[in-house]
């Protein structure tokens, strides 16, 4: 054996000592401690610490999407996918960030703020709102447009896309366009630049 250390270590185990202690239950079980698991629902104070070192939106959503890629990969030992992001990762990457933004501004369906837009949380858990046109022919993100804060740095940098990405439109076409998906909240006091 290297190092010395106790002979019967190496030997047969049935020729190895026997301890001629035997433990009590009882006491074992009184030291045992429960364990008592409590969900608390609380916001997310800060989800934005990295948004300051991105300068768009899709940067984020695409940086996100490469975290969850990273945890794919990390938990499958034999397929490393290393190809450039998906259609489906990005979507459930930027419905992360959604409910990210969400749960560090909103309460949640209860709300205060939120009541006069009638919120409920979809399949995904994202808030939407509940509009008029909920009962006419047109597709689901347009009856129910997912809701957000006009305040946050994200929101904002999604504001400054869709501003570039309809030419340096103005506020009412950039507007209109946001309106097909989402609700932000007071978004005509918000800067397009």
């Amino acid at each position: 054996m290297v190092g010395g250390g106790t002979p019967w270590l190496s030997e047969n185990p049935v020729q190895c000592p026997r301890s001629k202690q035997v433990p009590d239950e009882k006491t074992i079980n009184l030291e045992l401690r429960k364990s008592v698991l409590v969900n608390t629902a609380k916001r997310i104070e800060e989800f934005n610490w990295h948004c300051k070192y991105f300068s768009s939106y899709l940067k984020v959503v695409r940086m996100i999407a490469w975290i969850f890629r990273f945890f794919k990969n990390a938990k499958r030992i034999d397929v490393c996918n290393t190809s450039e992001i998906t259609f489906s990762e990005f979507d459930h990457a930027e419905k992360i960030v959604i409910k990210l933004i969400q749960m560090e501004n909103f309460e949640g369906v209860t709300d205060e703020k939120l009541r006069p837009l009638k919120p409920f949380l979809d399949q995904f858990g994202i808030l939407r709102a509940r509009t008029k046109l909920s009962f006419r022919e047109d597709t689901n993100n347009f009856k129910f447009p997912i809701i957000l804060p006009k305040e946050h740095p994200v929101v904002h940098l999604m504001i400054v896309r869709k501003h570039e990405e309809l030419m340096h439109a103005g506020v009412s076409i950039v507007m209109n366009h946001l309106r097909e998906n989402f609700w932000i909240l007071k978004a005509r006091n918000t800067k397009m630049h």
